[in-house]
């Protein structure tokens, strides 16, 4: 009777089991489905746009244009983009503590100052264009740094709605943006100049209306939680400020690293060559990026759950075994993408962009390349940050960072576009190496939260 027992008493184990499983893989194939067709959809969108813009604007404006959005990005991720990885890292702490409501609280707070800050060092930014002499980039440059910051906006609340898990309305958002800017640059440039400006002011309106629809999505997902829910309160605001510390420390290294391309060719070249290696950087760098961005989206919640506080050896080790196989199925992607584009790439340009930015067709491929090795580099700091390392991210980072920002002006100087992509090849391999080095090993968090 016993025996019987026992075999009954093991088969109930079993067939919970068998459910939780069914359950897990349902739930994490239907997370899958939506965030391949996001990407997919913002992919093809993202490439349908460099064809708009570039059947618009001459390589001068495109140019142009692309160095008012880098100002953009050092205006705010100076000022703000240092905490959006604490936010995307601790809201599901705050769910297993129940404490979200306390968590959304003071990341608005800390949102709040990034804002005052970018007004502040947008204004300066200003005041320095007009004192050397750039005042006619004035409407660009403004029009730059507030669609920047509304961008980062919405990246700050799609990476909570990924936190949460609510893989639809992320996938959602990524899809419909960039056909969003297609229709408003349309709609504007029937009926006004072909400028820069004039693209930036379109960028702008589709990003506000993107950002509504965020805040609504927002709204419904925390107003299910309420205040009192749990005993347990964590000063959020400083644990998110004491995780972001380093990635305010490299903010500045990184955006030098990743706008001294153009600033470089802007120069020592002369003509349309910021506009053509800005296409390629779009046909190039962006696709790859999306791709492994999808992998790192669906992956990043999961591994944040799992770490936890970073403080169990076996639940780091598991992190760091899925690491590693994205890491290796991105680099092997990587390698056929990167063989493919030298077969396709006259055919790819002569799809996507106008004829004026074709010339530079033959350096996809190592512009690809570059790319998978930066992404794969991601991934790996991805497994850092479950492990609360943030720290150990720093001197890899800053010093890979000088050294693109030197080849960038080198290869700039005696090779032009050619030298800029054998210096983002270098920079990509030695900042993945490096990554490669650090999360060699599982480690255990000494960042410990109350």
């Amino acid at each position: 009777m016993q025996t019987l027992q026992t075999k009954m008493w093991w088969l109930s184990r079993l067939r919970l089991k068998f459910h939780s499983n069914r359950e897990r893989v349902t739930r994490l194939s239907k997370e899958t489905a939506w965030m391949v067709f996001g990407q997919v959809m913002g992919a093809i969108g993202s490439l349908a746009l460099v064809r708009v813009l570039t059947g618009y604007l001459a390589p001068a404006e495109y140019g142009q244009m692309a160095l008012a959005l880098t100002v953009g990005v050092l205006v705010c991720q100076v000022s703000l983009s240092g905490v959006m990885p604490g936010i995307m890292r601790f809201y599901a702490l705050a769910v297993e503590r129940g404490d979200v409501p306390n968590f959304t609280s003071d990341s608005r707070r800390l949102m709040a100052y990034g804002t005052a800050g970018t007004v502040v060092l947008g204004g300066l930014v200003i005041w320095a264009a007009i004192v050397v002499g750039h005042a006619s980039w004035l409407w660009g440059l403004l029009l730059a740094i507030a669609f920047t910051q509304v961008s980062s906006y919405n990246s700050t609340l799609s990476s909570i709605q990924n936190a949460a898990r609510q893989r639809n309305v992320v996938a959602a958002h990524g899809a419909v943006d960039p056909w969003v800017k297609i229709g408003f640059i349309v709609a504007i440039l029937s009926f006004s100049e072909h400028t820069p400006e004039a693209v930036i002011f379109a960028y702008l309106l589709a990003a506000v209306l993107v950002l509504a629809s965020q805040l609504f999505f927002f709204s419904r997902l925390v107003s299910g939680f309420t205040r009192r829910e749990s005993p347990i309160a964590t000063p959020w605001l400083r644990e998110i400020v004491s995780y972001s510390k380093p990635f305010m420390i490299i903010n500045l290294p990184t955006w030098a690293q990743a706008s001294s391309d153009r600033w470089a060719l802007q120069t020592f070249t002369a003509g349309p060559a910021v506009g053509q290696y800005a296409v390629l950087l779009q046909l190039g760098y962006t696709p790859v990026a999306m791709a492994v961005g999808m992998i790192t989206g669906l992956i990043g919640p999961i591994l944040h759950q799992r770490s936890g506080d970073g403080t169990d050896a076996a639940r780091n080790r598991n992190v760091w075994r899925i690491s590693w196989w994205v890491t290796l199925f991105g680099l092997g992607m990587t390698v056929v993408i990167f063989i493919l584009a030298f077969a396709l790439h006259e055919w790819i340009f002569e799809l996507l962009v106008a004829p004026a930015y074709r010339e530079v067709s033959y350096l996809l491929p190592w512009m690809l390349l570059a790319g998978g090795l930066f992404a794969a580099s991601q991934v790996l700091g991805l497994k850092l940050m479950s492990d609360l390392n943030t720290r150990a991210l720093v001197v890899p980072k800053v010093l890979t960072s000088i050294l693109a920002v030197a080849l960038n002006f080198v290869g700039a100087w005696v090779w032009g576009v050619d030298g800029v992509i054998v210096a983002s090849v270098i920079f990509s391999a030695s900042i993945f190496l490096w990554m490669a080095v650090i999360a060699r090993k599982p480690q255990l968090s000494s960042n410990l939260l109350a």
